[in-house]
């Protein structure tokens, strides 16, 4: 791994794994540092790009903007989790380097997050989009919302991980991405948490997720 990273104190920290994703990753990016909720840090975990990735994050200026490089692949989950234990804020977002948030997407959470002081994550809507076609993830039938969620994530997964914002605490006591699932880790993830703690529902799309050639969902 890279250099040991330093704590800081925002609020909210935010992990974005990448590997070879240069022509999109700028993009996902920015618009994380756009976000109007300003009490940030973000955290990229490169996981043994190829593609100059490094060389474009040690250019960066931005003090919010941290990077770590893994020696080898260890994919989305293992990325994930090698920013999970680097950093110590309150709460941690999820953020894809192919997907794009909306800018009041941490604001519009950390307001639901207030507001339902039980709930140990926030989720939102995605907008998917393929072949020229969008669609929302979760769609407009499932039995979503803010609360218990446990039995209804047993049916399929409801929770995107670049949708989601996830009390630190929780994930202390109920542990980190398995590695050992790709590509369901992050749904056995937040079936492992909607056991313990409640979720609040922001229903907005405020991410915007197409679907990538190389993406491990697709």
């Amino acid at each position: 791994m890279a250099n040991s990273i330093p704590r800081t104190a925002a609020r909210v920290g935010v992990i974005i794994p990448t590997r070879n994703r240069m022509r999109s990753l700028p993009a996902a990016l920015d618009s994380v540092l756009r976000q109007t909720w300003r009490d940030l840090e973000v955290l990229v975990v490169d996981d043994a790009s190829t593609d100059g990735t490094a060389e474009y994050l040690t250019s960066l200026a931005d003090p919010r903007v941290r990077h770590l490089r893994l020696d080898r692949p260890h994919g989305a989950g293992g990325a994930r989790n090698a920013g999970l234990r680097e950093l110590r804020n309150e709460w941690i977002a999820f953020q894809d380097s192919d997907d794009e948030w909306h800018p009041d997407k941490l604001e519009k959470q950390m307001a639901a997050a207030a507001a339902n002081p039980r709930a140990g994550f926030v989720f939102c809507r995605c907008r998917r989009s393929a072949g020229g076609e969008a669609y929302l993830f979760p769609p407009l039938h499932a039995k979503t919302g803010t609360g218990g969620i446990f039995e209804a994530l047993l049916g399929g997964n409801l929770v995107s991980t670049q949708t989601a914002l996830v009390r630190r605490e929780c994930i202390a006591a109920h542990g980190i991405f398995d590695e050992a699932l790709p590509p369901l880790e992050d749904w056995e993830f937040f079936l492992r948490l909607s056991r313990h703690v409640e979720a609040a529902f922001v229903d907005e799309a405020l991410v915007e997720a197409p679907f990538s050639p190389d993406s491990i969902s697709k």
